[in-house]
């Protein structure tokens, strides 16, 4: 990598004031990157990198970073990786649940202190006539709030016209 010397110009009470252009070329550099972190002690950087590259390949997964705070920058290749690592998670690396977040920027690189976790709930042998909107979000409700149905719940078992009309 070959760097560039710029001459500092304060603008704005900051010294480093980049021109638009270069801000979005490194915006669009990260735009599909997803940020994670563990819940309680991090796992070894080396660890964390090769279990995403081996499991998040088919995801895009370009390139995995890591910094001393315990968090982790995922880089992909694939519009809306972040979407599709959701849906096909929870995810435990070395039996350690990663939280995954989308990155934006100004991402403030804060662990949250949760009190609620979003998980996927995997439910079996459901009844044919409680494959609605409706009957599916009783089913959920009894695990927890339900948020929505993965992608491929809704596709196969959903046509346009099924909506969820609750009677008042």
């Amino acid at each position: 990598m070959h760097l560039q010397y710029f001459a500092p110009s304060i603008v704005n009470d900051k010294v480093v004031s980049p021109p638009p252009d270069v801000v979005n070329l490194g915006l669009d550099k990260w735009k599909d990157c997803v940020v994670g972190y563990f819940l309680d002690r991090k796992l070894h950087f080396k660890a964390v990198k090769s279990i995403a590259e081996s499991v998040w390949a088919r995801f895009g997964l370009v390139d995995a970073l890591g910094n001393e705070e315990g968090f982790f920058f995922f880089q992909f290749n694939k519009p809306g990786a972040f979407r599709d690592l959701v849906e096909a998670g929870p995810w435990h690396f070395g039996g350690k649940l990663l939280i995954l977040k989308q990155w934006h920027p100004q991402m403030n690189l804060e662990k949250d202190q949760l009190k609620n976790i979003p998980i996927w709930a995997q439910c079996y042998n459901i009844p044919l006539e409680l494959w609605t909107a409706l009957g599916l979000s009783y089913v959920a409700s009894a695990v927890g709030r339900p948020l929505y149905a993965d992608q491929m719940t809704k596709e196969i078992f959903f046509a346009p016209e099924d909506v969820l009309r609750i009677p008042l």
